[in-house]
């Protein structure tokens, strides 16, 4: 597990394995999927390098999230709204995963949303 995952996972500490740190994993998985890049990268471009988690949150504030995902999923998409939508609905479902541990949903939140796009 990278440190940067160990570190979002809570508090700031390593903790004992529990569903909201497999919800918050599962999260970074799917921004891996999404964006083509690993969880351990440092994304320079801003004013310092940021962790994946963080370069996501910062697209998505500044209204760019599309910016995020990868070249090769978005040629796959080509100009299909439909696809596109769904794209960005699993991006939206990822967010909610890495929200802080008292905000972050339980896993069945996460099937069903993910079961509904």
């Amino acid at each position: 597990m990278s440190m940067s995952l160990c570190r979002s996972c809570s508090s700031g500490s390593i903790t004992s394995p529990s569903f909201k740190a497999d919800v918050y994993a599962f999260g970074v998985i799917l921004l891996e999927i999404l964006t083509g890049r690993c969880a351990g990268d440092v994304i320079t471009g801003e004013q310092e390098g940021v962790d994946l988690t963080d370069w996501v949150r910062l697209r998505v504030a500044e209204g760019r999230g599309s910016e995020c995902f990868d070249s090769v999923l978005t040629q796959e998409m080509g100009s299909d709204p439909v696809t596109e939508k769904g794209t960005k609905e699993v991006l939206g479902v990822a967010l909610r995963c890495i929200r802080p541990v008292s905000e972050r949903p339980g896993i069945k939140t996460i099937y069903e949303d993910l079961s509904s796009i």
